[in-house]
């Protein structure tokens, strides 16, 4: 049965009823959207409406026969087809009709099969999912306030009160209204003899110049001031990718995918997160998104070019007391014989200034069979693993293993 809901528009109560049925059936529901990962790709996670079947256990919304019987002329809400005073045709061929022999046992319901919304469905998608340490180092985004001044008003509080604005409106007033008085004075004081009538005005000119008021309500002025949200970004990711000769189109995609699930976590729930792209081959750059997943070069592999790298980009840009600082780094594991101790070196100086560091290793064993001999680099990383809690690594061999592989890594709680 198809269920459609034809009404224009929304209403709060069927937004409230969708979210009491995703909460009664939010177990079901996030078993389906596992299921339905492993179905897809990476790269679509996420994008468009996504359907999931329920299976018959749902406890909503239930269904019940109309109680009695008889003609109804009532057309309910949801269906696409008819309205009011239409005539709804039998079906053809008598009730009951379908495929298949009659038997005489067996009962059941059929599927329920609800559609999910992206925006649901990446709710669920990355519900347990958290950068570590976030107890130690809050990421978020600080949100403070400052004011500001806006300019002046009629009105405010006397801590307010502008006392150089009300002054010099109250100079500005009295010189223009006793411009055209002290005029009118010069005048009569220019006439030899004056008629009482001209004395009387004179006296009662010069009274109105002396009474002139010092401050008028008309020249108080108070500093208007405004608040306005000052936001500050305090974290960064850096995202570091060989993509040297050994990193075959195989590897590089796998590479991609982790990444694209890694921005995409990013994007969603820590959107004013700075994220930094960083490839390497024997030498290392700084590059923007589309370079960093669609770029051809290639080259030689010497990985401490591209931790240098990083160390610089945060000594030019993110000072440690006011970043949290995260990296990912995915790699085949091969590296340039010589450059074990630069290496070391260069991950002594980093890893402490960071709050995590994921080292994703990728097809390590590819061209070891089913040894299981571990990469350059794994072995490298044994001492870092060891040392550093917050130093974590995982290795992927196929595109099934990239989901797994970031949950581990990225699970909500102390790492």
């Amino acid at each position: 049965m198809n269920i459609i809901d034809s009404r224009k528009g929304g209403s709060r109560s069927a937004d409230r009823n969708r979210k009491k049925f995703l909460r009664r059936n939010k177990k079901a529901i996030k078993k389906a959207v596992q299921d339905a990962i492993q179905d897809s790709t990476i790269a679509d996670v996420g994008k468009g409406e996504v359907d999931v079947n329920l299976g018959r256990g749902t406890d909503e919304p239930m269904f019940n026969h109309r109680p009695g019987t008889g003609v109804t002329d009532q057309v309910h809400p949801g269906n696409d087809r008819f309205t009011s005073g239409d005539q709804v045709p039998r079906p053809q061929g008598g009730q009951g009709q379908g495929p298949g022999q009659a038997g005489n046992s067996g009962e059941g319901e059929d599927e329920f099969v609800f559609r999910l919304s992206s925006e649901e469905f990446m709710d669920y998608f990355m519900e347990d999912l958290a950068l570590p340490n976030l107890a130690k180092k809050q990421l978020s985004v600080i949100e403070s306030f400052k004011k500001q001044k806006a300019g002046f008003s009629n009105e405010g509080s006397p801590g307010s009160l502008s006392i150089n604005r009300t002054f010099k409106n109250a100079v500005g007033r009295r010189i223009g209204q006793a411009a055209a008085v002290r005029k009118q004075i010069k005048e009569l004081e220019a006439k030899d003899p004056r008629t009482e009538e001209e004395e009387k005005k004179l006296l009662f000119l010069r009274k109105k110049i002396r009474n002139l008021r010092f401050i008028d309500d008309l020249d108080i002025r108070y500093v208007r001031t405004e608040t306005i949200p000052e936001t500050k970004v305090n974290a960064v990711m850096f995202c570091l990718m060989d993509v040297s000769y050994s990193m075959d189109e195989e590897r590089k995609d796998l590479a991609k995918r982790f990444y694209v699930l890694l921005h995409m976590f990013l994007q969603r729930f820590y959107n004013k997160v700075d994220v930094v792209f960083v490839r390497h081959t024997h030498v290392a750059s700084e590059v923007s998104e589309q370079e960093f997943f669609h770029g051809k070069e290639t080259g030689g592999t010497v990985v401490s070019t591209g931790v240098d790298l990083i160390r610089k980009i945060i000594d030019e840009r993110y000072p440690e007391n006011a970043w949290n600082m995260y990296c990912a780094q995915a790699s085949d594991g091969d590296n340039f014989e010589n450059d074990e101790n630069a290496l070391r070196e260069s991950l002594h100086k980093l890893i402490p200034k960071l709050q995590y560091y994921a080292y994703i290793d990728i097809l390590a064993n590819k061209y070891f069979g089913m040894s299981g001999e571990p990469s350059e680099l794994w072995g490298y990383y044994d001492e870092f693993s060891d040392q550093y809690d917050h130093f974590e690594r995982a290795a992927i061999q196929g595109s099934e293993d990239i989901w797994p592989v970031f949950r581990a890594l990225f699970k909500k709680g102390e790492k």
